[in-house]
């Protein structure tokens, strides 16, 4: 009995020794998951329209760090919100200061616009062009559109193929104004507005600044485009 009384408290010595070994060093198993809700919030916070689906890396099994005293941090390494790989700094704050990295893939899932048919390269945009569809945008940056309105009666910059997304790059305003065009200029001085004729010395869209050449008196000013052949002077 007494012989196998020794080997019991032993046995309880040996195992409490083991427990207390394992609690000096912190516990990994539930840091992918924190990590990845931290993550996970953070984008949608950032992105509140999409859909967002985070896959973090696992931890290699031989890291062992002291356990920390206090709540472990979590922050996104860089300026990577849009990106689809990002990094994720997960830190102790406590007495035994420590920090390693995690690396996460993002996916996020929009409604944005793709074409309905061939575009060619200066036609004009309408509705009837366009689609939201689903689609991955982790991969495309910013620029995807979601708003058909934001499309009509712009020209495409470029050819876009049918199924191509509609990004803001691809797409401009009209030229509401060619160079040569008789054009309407008003002087806005105060109350007070007067109107004259001019030439168009450069192409222009609403909104742009252009050189106009009154007729009387030929003298070559700047305007701003305020719509088909019109144009404004602000004195």
């Amino acid at each position: 009995m007494k012989f196998g009384g020794l080997q019991f408290a032993l046995s309880l010595c040996i195992a409490f020794a083991t427990a207390s070994q394992a609690s000096q060093w912190q516990e990994m198993s539930d840091i992918p998951a924190a990590a990845k809700q931290y993550l996970t919030q953070v984008l949608q916070d950032g992105f509140p329209h999409d859909q967002i689906s985070v896959d973090v890396s696992s931890i290699d099994t031989r890291l062992r760090l002291k356990a920390c005293d206090k709540p472990l941090t979590y922050d996104l390494h860089g300026r990577q919100l849009s990106a689809s790989n990002v990094t994720l700094r997960v830190q102790c704050p406590g007495s035994s200061t420590w920090s390693f990295y995690l690396t996460a893939q993002v996916d996020r899932l929009r409604h944005i616009l793709v074409a309905t048919r061939n575009i060619g390269r200066g036609e004009s945009l309408s509705e009837d062009d366009v689609s939201l569809e689903l689609r991955s945008v982790s991969s495309l940056g910013n620029g995807t559109i979601s708003d058909p309105a934001r499309i009509s009666g712009k020209v495409a910059k470029r050819p876009i193929n049918l199924g191509d997304s509609i990004r803001t790059s691809s797409v401009t305003a009209p030229e509401v104004i060619q160079r040569g065009d008789t054009v309407n200029v008003t002087a806005v001085s105060g109350g007070i507005a007067v109107s004259t004729s001019g030439i168009a010395m450069n192409d222009g869209k609403v909104g742009q600044q252009i050189r106009v050449q009154n007729l009387k008196s030929e003298r070559i000013i700047k305007a701003r485009v305020t719509a088909k052949g019109q144009v404004q002077v602000i004195m």
